[in-house]
């Protein structure tokens, strides 16, 4: 690293400025944790801008990342007493719990007087009885008898309210469910939509079956639902294949997407050849269906015709079409297929070939992030740069891990070969070079909780961790998450804001995501923006941050920051799921945003 002591800088730092510094001496700074990469910095006759956005200083910051996160992974710690980090195993002190929440009650209780009751009693003298308080027993009747019969009243008026109010309900329930019975299979199919274009399937096909079984002859319904049962219930395909050849012999139009859905089914059920038919019918009918030249690829490789599916897939990933779809999965499925044809053919062109490939994608897309920074790091295992490795496992950890499943997916599209179970052998493969490293214990605890089933083997695994290096913040954030998925709010929530707190250097994201989306499970949305906010902050092209903020500021009544959010998100990453959701809201409200 190249440091220039010639140029002066000051720095803005506590309210003070001070200087002038070189690079060196600002480096020197950092590293001591004397100031920050949110510190604003300028040279002589240049605007004052953050150390973290100016180039000068780019090379600096990450050689803090380096050593931030790359210093802890080959030494173990363990909790003292009055370690105030949590473990999987460790019961959290009540001094921990009066740390994170503010008082209560705003008295203290050595300020509360308690009387002596016996003692008020043995002083107080029973009051004497006067003539003029003496009541006649006739008047004391009388005003029993106006209390028994103000209580009647009430509790009539009572009965009236609670009979009114039942019956508006009730009125009102049998009106909406009227209303809904009187709707047409075409308003139910158009509700359908809006759900199914924000890429939520699970919402959309049970709308869709309601249309279906009011109209079973209507082609489009049917066109939208095949596709749905063969994802979400699996166990349909028979009938999902008799709706599709019905719809192919009667109709020209979406063949080749039908025909693709259909291989799709055949290609898991193991009937190869004619599901390489169909796709090669799809593409003489659409020569440009992209999915079709997808699906090709992945049946090469299960097919261990590695060279064939790179093929195919550098073609899908090449051909023009106005669909507008992702294709995030066709990228990391030609770098997976490049990977084993090194293994195969003894030749690291193809590593390499697969490493700059995963680097370009990194720069440009939102969508298997993760997924893509763990086959960087295997990549450069293989290719034995190890300090790349530790530096793409830091990335890969440091990662939103709902970035892949928030990203509306094509449901025709087969995406098995980067599924998350093919990918936890080379996952693991990385954790026994670095066994004695917590992120890579840490990378490993990701792995397992993508996997179905694995929560427990997730939970163990971050324990291992978090007993090797309780203070690291990226571990912390993880075994937040893992509670928060297990459906444990209250412990999520302790543990990442201690995240936070452990996040000295101000640097990592993972913290503040993991805090905001659990305020936003228990609809704190005050809490949301501020971490949402904090997250853009430091990495502005992390579209996470832009889904939270949209959908905060819409459950905020804060229209234009809504507006402005989901218009800055969408230029990110156009299929990003909450930011597609927050446009139905926003349609729901009545709310014209413009996306341009």
């Amino acid at each position: 690293m190249t440091l220039n002591k010639e140029v002066n800088w000051l720095v803005k730092s506590n309210g003070k400025i001070l200087g002038p510094f070189s690079q060196l001496e600002i480096f020197e700074l950092l590293k001591r944790k004397e100031i920050v990469v949110i510190n604003e910095v300028a040279a002589p006759f240049r605007r004052w801008q953050y150390i973290r956005d100016l180039d000068e200083f780019a090379e600096i910051v990450e050689e803090l990342r380096v050593l931030e996160f790359g210093s802890n992974e080959d030494h173990t710690m363990t909790t003292s007493s009055a370690d105030q980090t949590a473990s999987v195993t460790e019961k959290i002190s009540t001094s921990v719990i009066d740390d994170l929440t503010d008082n209560v009650n705003p008295y203290r209780t050595d300020e509360i007087v308690i009387d002596d009751v016996k003692e008020i009693l043995s002083t107080k003298k029973p009051p004497s009885v006067s003539k003029s308080q003496y009541q006649s027993p006739i008047k004391n009747n009388y005003i029993q008898q106006e209390s028994d019969r103000l209580s009647r009243s009430i509790w009539i008026i009572t009965i009236c309210i609670v009979l009114s109010v039942s019956g508006y309900v009730t009125f009102h329930r049998l009106n909406k469910k009227h209303n809904t019975t009187n709707m047409t299979a075409e308003e139910f199919k158009e509700k359908a939509l809006e759900h199914y274009y924000a890429g939520d399937y699970e919402k959309a096909l049970p709308i869709l079956r309601t249309a279906y079984n009011l109209d079973k002859h209507d082609s489009d319904i049917k066109s939208l639902i095949a596709p749905l049962m063969a994802l979400l219930e699996p166990e349909k395909n028979s009938e999902v294949l008799k709706m599709v050849d019905d719809l192919v012999s009667s109709q020209t139009k979406n063949k080749e997407r039908l025909l693709t859905l259909k291989a799709l089914i055949q290609t898991k059920e193991r009937n190869y050849v004619e599901a390489q038919k169909n796709l090669k019918l799809a593409l003489s009918n659409n020569p440009f269906f992209w999915q079709a030249f997808s699906n090709l690829g992945v049946i090469d490789f299960w097919a261990g015709e590695y060279l064939t599916a790179k093929n195919y897939f550098e073609t899908a990933i090449s051909v023009e079409t106005s669909d507008q779809t992702s294709r995030g999965e066709v990228y990391l499925m030609k770098v997976v297929s490049e990977i084993f044809l090194a293994e195969k053919e003894k030749n690291n062109k193809y590593l390499n070939d697969a490493k700059s490939e995963l680097d370009s994608y990194l720069a440009e897309y939102q969508d298997y992030r993760q997924e893509a920074y763990l086959l960087q790091s295997y990549i450069n295992f293989k290719l034995r740069d190890s300090r790349s490795a530790r530096s793409s496992i830091v990335r890969m950890v440091n990662t939103d891990p709902m970035l892949t499943r928030e990203h509306a997916k094509d449901p025709v599209v087969d995406r098995s070969p980067i599924a998350w179970n093919q990918l936890l052998p080379w996952c693991e493969d990385v954790v026994k070079e670095l066994s004695t490293a917590a992120q890579a214990q840490t990378m490993h605890a990701i792995c397992l909780i993508q996997n179905k089933g694995r929560d427990i083997d997730a939970k163990n695994e971050i324990a291992n961790a978090i007993s090797k290096d309780p203070k690291d913040p990226l571990t912390q954030s993880i075994f937040a998450f893992i509670h928060w998925a297990l459906g444990d709010q209250s412990k999520a929530e302790m543990v990442a804001s201690q995240a936070i707190e452990l996040n000295q250097s101000k640097l990592l994201t993972l913290p503040h995501v993991i805090k905001a989306r659990i305020c936003e499970d228990i609809e704190n949305y005050e809490c949301a923006v501020e971490n949402w906010l904090t997250v853009k902050a430091l990495n502005p092209q992390l579209v996470s941050s832009y889904g939270g903020l949209a959908f905060d500021y819409l459950k905020l009544k804060k229209f234009t920051l809504f507006e402005i959010s989901l218009v800055e998100g969408l230029k990110l990453s156009p299929f990003y799921k909450p930011l597609l959701r927050a446009q139905v809201l926003a349609d729901q409200e009545g709310l014209n945003v413009d996306k341009k």
